[in-house]
């Protein structure tokens, strides 16, 4: 199977919107079948830390570039005395050459081919460098399995950076950057000018619109609106409203009593989990789930709508307006 629709059947599989499904540009090693993403730089070579690593004697330590610029992938040799081909045409050192879809690629050995899959930007990825299996961007983040079925996720702030949010720690992280999670050391890479694929009317932010919650009396239904000056923004409904809701309510109970608008609303992650009897995994599920229908919906700060107090394990809904209704 093709590699960008293998990605795609496997996100279609794990319950993905169409709609957010990105056309992957890839290499595949005609021999083996091996299937490597591209990153927005991507090294070629011996060295460990290669975005393609290939341990072969004719290999150089650093063998070739290829890259994404001013929207076309180009391939770079390096100074390696060995070679590198595109469609058996050996490239001369330190020259940029543009890539088509299909063409075939050879380093070393002319012999040995990769094809290039398709020709389609880059997507923020983050890769483990124990192996070649990047986690790309799905529903506006990026998730990284960790152990006991929990996870780790990148997102993007409300100021454009990107976001790395785990057990340890919250913090920004920059294109081709490398950090640790568990022991497992893992490589962030960020197009510069990467949008998703999603298609919206306007620029949304969650603090210019109340976030509406329609509930059941019984509670077993919670429907999500946002209105957005005259417009009111439907998000249907899940499970992981519910936990939303709770985080509504303390902030509206602490706003009440006139705590600061700074203080009010935080719980502990440890006091939710009692309260709605799940663990850790099934809580971070629910807010990566009700992050996505924010980006969907095409809101800026999609990740604001769930906050978190770094270094205290309080979260509380990141919204200022809210209202509750009865279904």
């Amino acid at each position: 199977m093709a590699l960008a629709n293998a990605w795609q059947s496997e996100r279609l599989a794990r319950g993905a919107s169409p709609t957010h499904l990105f056309a992957v540009a890839g290499l595949i090693e005609e021999a083996t079948g091996k299937q490597r993403l591209l990153e927005g730089e991507s090294l070629v070579g011996r060295r460990a830390n290669c975005h393609l690593h290939l341990n072969d004697a004719r290999i150089s330590s650093l063998h070739a570039l290829i890259r994404w610029q001013d929207g076309q992938w180009f391939v770079r040799a390096l100074n390696s005395p060995n070679g590198t081909w595109v469609n058996g045409k050996r490239l001369l050192s330190l020259t940029d050459v543009a890539l088509a879809a299909k063409d075939r690629l050879s380093f070393g050995d002319p012999e040995k081919c990769w094809l290039l899959e398709n020709v389609e930007p880059p997507v923020p990825m983050a890769t483990p460098l124990s192996s070649s299996s990047p986690q790309t961007i799905e529903g506006g983040i990026i998730r990284l399995p960790l152990a006991d079925e929990d996870f780790a996720s990148i997102f993007r702030g409300p100021d454009g950076e990107w976001c790395l949010e785990s057990r340890e720690e919250n913090r920004v992280l920059q294109d081709g950057e490398s950090f640790s999670l568990e022991g497992d050391i893992w490589r962030f890479s960020c197009p510069n000018q990467w949008q998703g694929t999603t298609r919206i009317e306007s620029l949304r932010l969650i603090n210019d619109c109340k976030i509406i919650f329609s509930v059941s009396p019984d509670e077993e239904r919670v429907e999500l609106a946002a209105g957005c000056d005259e417009q009111k923004v439907r998000l249907g409904n899940q499970t992981g409203y519910y936990f939303l809701l709770l985080l509504a309510r303390q902030r509206l109970k602490d706003i009440q009593v006139g705590r600061d608008s700074g203080d009010a609303g935080w719980q502990h992650r440890d006091d939710l989990r009692r309260m709605l009897r799940c663990t850790e995994t099934q809580l971070n599920v629910w807010i990566c789930r009700i992050r996505s229908k924010f980006e969907a919906a095409g809101f800026l700060d999609y990740a604001s709508i769930v906050e978190r107090r770094e270094g205290t394990g309080r979260m509380r809904i990141g919204a200022q307006r809210l209202e509750l209704n009865v279904l």
